[in-house]
Order: C-alpha cells, then sequence, then structure tokens
C-alpha cells in the first residue's frame, strides 16, 4: 500500500505553547504549513466530541487524513479500567474521524524521578494493555504500545513485559525510533536489536532525530543513521505509517521556519524511506 507521511502533533504543540496559544486553535495554520510543505496526514490526541468534530473539518478543509490517534493512560494502578474508558471514548472518536490506529504510552510513577514500577503493577498494566487491545479490536481499532525513555530501565523490564504479555492478543507496536535510542542509552545497536525483535508487531512510526543526543527542529543526517533503520523495516516487509515528531529541547537549535523544518523532513522521509 501507498505509505502515508504524515506529521505528530507534539512539535506544534510546543511551538504555539512558546507563543502562550493554543494549538487546537491553530490548526488552519498548522494544517495549511503542512499541505504546503507536502503531507498527507496528521497524528492529534482528542479529549473532548468537541475536539472531534472541529478536528474533522479541518482535515476536510485541507484533504489530510488522520490515520492514527495519541491517547495518555494510566494503568499500573487498580483504578486502571477509569483510564482505559477514557482510552476507549477516545479511539471511538478517532475511528469516526478514519483513524484505524490508536497509540498509547502508559504513564510512568514520575516523569522527574527514576520510580520503577513493581512487577505486582506491570502485570497489571500488561493485563490492562491486553484488555484494551481487545476492546478496540471490537471497534476496528487497533492498539498500538508506544514507549518513552522510562520503559528502558532496569533490562527494559516494562518494555519487554507489555509486549509480550500482550503477544497472544494481537497489541501492535509504535516504533518511536529516537526514544527507544535514548532509553537505551543512545545505543544504535540496541535500537537495531528491538527492532529485530518487535519488527513484526510495528503498525505505524514516530520519526525524529538529534545531534549529540540533542533533538533536532527536523530530519536530516545526525546521530540515527536511518539509512541502516529504513532497510531494517524493508526487509521486515513494513508498509505503514512514517509520521514525522520534530521536536525541541533545552540545547536545540532553532534556524528554520516550520514550513522550511517540516519541508526538509518531509523530503529526508521520501528520499530516506521511499527512495
Amino acid at each position: 500500500m501507498s505509505q502515508l507521511i504524515g506529521s505528530q502533533m507534539f512539535h506544534w504543540w510546543q511551538y504555539y505553547n512558546d507563543r502562550q496559544l493554543s494549538m487546537k486553535e491553530n490548526l488552519d495554520e498548522v494544517f495549511n504549513t503542512l499541505c504546503e510543505a507536502g503531507y498527507t496526514a496528521w497524528e492529534d490526541s482528542i479529549s473532548s466530541e468537541e475536539e472531534a468534530e472541529h478536528l474533522g473539518l479541518m482535515l476536510k478543509k485541507y484533504g489530510l487524513q488522520l490515520p492514527s490517534v495519541y491517547a495518555n493512560s494510566s494503568l499500573h494502578e487498580d483504578d486502571w479500567e477509569i483510564s482505559a474508558q477514557s482510552v476507549i471514548q477516545q479511539a471511538n472518536w478517532a475511528k469516526s474521524l478514519g483513524a484505524t490506529i490508536l497509540v498509547t504510552n502508559p504513564n510512568p510513577i514520575n516523569w522527574s524521578d527514576p520510580v520503577d514500577k513493581s512487577d505486582a503493577q506491570l502485570r497489571r498494566q500488561g493485563a490492562a494493555l491486553s484488555v484494551l487491545t481487545m476492546e478496540l479490536a471490537g471497534i476496528g481499532m487497533t492498539l498500538a504500545y508506544h514507549t518513552h525513555a522510562p520503559e528502558m530501565r532496569q533490562a527494559a523490564r516494562e518494555f519487554h513485559h507489555m509486549l509480550l504479555s500482550t503477544r497472544d492478543v494481537g497489541m501492535k507496536f509504535c516504533l518511536d525510533f529516537h526514544w527507544l535510542y535514548r532509553g537505551a542509552g543512545d545505543s544504535h545497536v540496541a535500537l537495531e536489536d528491538l527492532i529485530d525483535l518487535y519488527g513484526d508487531r510495528i503498525v505505524t512510526t514516530h520519526i525524529r532525530q538529534s545531534h549529540a543526543g540533542v533533538w533536532s527542529e527536523s530530519l536530516e543526517e545526525g546521530d540515527l543513521d536511518y539509512a541502516i533503520l529504513a532497510k531494517q523495516l524493508s526487509s521486515l516487509g513494513y508498509s505503514g505509517n512514517l509520521i514525522v515528531e520534530n521536536a525541541r529541547e533545552e540545547g536545540t537549535t532553532i534556524a528554520n521556519s516550520m514550513l522550511d523544518a517540516y519541508t526538509v523532513s518531509r523530503e529526508f522521509v521520501e528520499s530516506t524511506f521511499l527512495g
């Protein structure tokens, strides 16, 4: 199938947040820029029916597809069903807009301190993801597990358990190249090995680059050798979405407009993954 090149919303949220503006209220500007930069898809988060309706109008206006959405979740405590029901609601809104994949990254105990989940909490979270996988399948949606760096601590015990404990129910995987790379101590070898281990479950991607460990505003040559990674995905038969998720953090060099940054990034994805 033809692979969609899309943009994740996070970088755009950063851009407007820095200016004390709402990204959701500026989708006209966002989508106009993305269309000019040559994108065909968008990945967002949806928190209300009103947001879903507005997003649907904007997608139709600019001819963009919504193949996937991102939903936060908290699934390691006894009240996990509350969060699970919220994810299911978001999946229903997303499906009405054409999405077939819901990406979720279960929250860590603490985003700033390295507090690890207990074995009991890991088992509970894995069981919750299994329930979500089956519930979403029932409405024609695919659940894709996503990680940040915390899941990679302690021999990646959380990361591996989530994927292994949900294997039989069919949970899939959102391959976020850079978070796996960072979570593994900036190891390209570890990133390649993880793709080999779970490549048959990848249904979507998040693509980001860095220089000397610091995120870059666009996709270009850098710490991650995407030529190697693209060849690896190709050998696995991957034909899913290619979602650009540029971002900035402390130390990121901002030298281009968003239009220029995203045009360069789209050209990089096309030449590297589709060339």
